[in-house]
């Protein structure tokens, strides 16, 4: 029996492993194949299928889209996908940019609750392209920036002050 799994997530997005290290994982748990399908990017999709293919499995080319339906949060995920293409590239492109946007608004709403805050503690390493809410609580919870224990206990991490997707 061959056995897949359509929605992975790396460190490129709320995942906790590297795309070489699911490839490892995916091995040793016997899949024969998996999809990548990190939130709102593809930056991990190259090193995913570069690996996969020296080490024997498929990878597929996916990527999970976060948006909003009716006032509800809602996750599309997308398989099979062309990365390289121009108007997939450049949807990316206005994602980003809308994200960048977002955490600085959400800096400023943690400014004013009194939390010190700044665009550069977001980005919480080299290997988040996108930062994500879980991440955010984490940074912040590192530096001890949440003195107060309702900014850390939500669903969305920081969501007293979350902004608008």
């Amino acid at each position: 029996m061959n056995l897949v799994d359509l929605h992975v997530h790396s460190d490129k997005s709320d995942g906790s492993l590297s795309p070489c290290a699911l490839v490892d994982l995916a091995l040793l748990k016997g899949l024969s194949a998996f999809a990548l399908t990190d939130h709102d990017t593809t930056a991990g999709l190259q090193e995913a299928m570069a690996a996969g293919q020296a080490k024997g499995i498929e990878v597929i080319p996916g990527i999970e889209f976060s948006t909003e339906y009716g006032g509800r949060d809602i996750h599309i995920v997308g398989l099979f996908l062309d990365e390289n293409a121009p108007a997939f590239r450049a949807h990316i492109r206005e994602f980003v940019q809308s994200r960048i946007w977002r955490n600085k608004k959400l800096c400023a709403r943690l400014q004013e609750a009194g939390i010190s805050v700044t665009p550069e503690h977001l980005k919480i390493s080299d290997r988040a392209v996108i930062c994500m809410p879980y991440h955010r609580q984490l940074d912040c919870l590192e530096e001890d920036r949440l003195k107060d224990a309702k900014f850390g206990s939500t669903r969305r991490g920081i969501a007293p002050v979350y902004g608008d997707k």
